[in-house]
C-alpha cells in the first residue's frame, strides 16, 4: 500500500465536472481514456488500440480493445465512450479545461461496438494530444448518479473510500487490461492512500 500526503482536495470526484492534478490528487488512477501519451509526449495507446486519421485531418477513427472493464463489470465500449465524450461537452457539465480539449469535436459517432468516430470542426493535427487520458477519462455510465462522490472508472485502481480533507483510499482493480512490458499484470500496488497536508485541511 502506497501512501502519501497530496496537495488539497477536490471539490467533488466526478471528473468531468473537476479537474484533477495528477501531481496532487491519486485520483487520476482511477479513470483511464482512449489515448496516452509516452515519456516523450508521443500519443500510445490507451483504452484505443489503434487509430486512423483521415487526410484532411478532421476524421478520427479510433479501434477499441476488446474485453476492457469499467469497475463494475461492464464493458468499455464505443457506445460508452460516445457518452462519455458528449457528457465532457456539456456546457452545464464539462469542467472548462475538458470542454476546450474537446471544442474542436463537431459529432462523435458510433461505427460498431467496439470502433468510435470523432468528427472535427476544423483540420487538426493536434486532436490526440486533445483527447489524451487527462483530462478527457471515462466512467462508466451506469454510474453518473453517483459521479459526484464515487466515480466508476475504468483505471488501474479503483475508488474504495474519499472523506475529503481527510483520505482518499484506492484499491488495485483486479481487472485492468495492461501489462507491464514483461507480461505481468499491472498495477504492482495492492493499494494507494492519499491524505492532505494539515495546513490544506478546512
Amino acid at each position: 500500500m502506497l501512501r502519501f500526503a497530496t496537495r488539497g482536495d477536490a471539490l467533488g470526484l466526478d471528473p468531468h465536472r473537476h479537474a484533477f492534478s495528477p501531481v496532487s490528487m491519486p485520483l487520476a488512477a482511477i479513470t483511464q481514456g482512449l489515448i496516452d501519451l509516452d515519456h516523450h509526449a508521443e500519443p500510445v495507446p490507451g483504452i484505443a488500440a489503434a487509430w486512423e486519421v483521415s487526410h484532411d485531418l478532421q476524421t478520427y477513427t479510433f479501434r477499441l480493445r476488446t474485453g476492457v472493464l469499467f469497475h463494475n463489470g461492464r464493458e468499455v465500449d464505443a457506445a460508452a465512450v460516445q457518452w462519455n465524450l458528449a457528457r465532457m461537452q456539456d456546457p452545464r457539465i464539462g469542467h472548462p479545461l475538458t470542454r476546450s480539449a474537446l471544442a474542436n469535436v463537431r459529432e462523435t459517432v458510433v461505427l460498431d461496438t467496439h470502433t468510435v468516430q470523432c468528427r472535427l470542426h476544423t483540420p487538426s493535427a493536434a486532436f490526440l494530444a486533445d483527447l489524451a487520458y487527462y483530462p478527457c477519462n471515462l466512467i462508466a455510465p451506469e454510474s453518473v448518479e453517483q459521479a459526484h462522490l464515487h466515480p466508476i472508472g475504468c483505471g488501474p485502481f479503483k475508488l474504495s473510500r474519499w472523506e475529503r480533507y481527510s483520505v482518499t483510499e484506492l484499491l488495485r482493480f483486479e481487472h485492468y487490461f495492461e501489462p507491464d512490458a514483461a507480461g505481468n499484470s499491472l498495477p504492482y500496488l495492492e493499494g494507494i492512500i492519499g491524505r492532505p497536508r494539515k495546513e490544506d485541511q478546512v
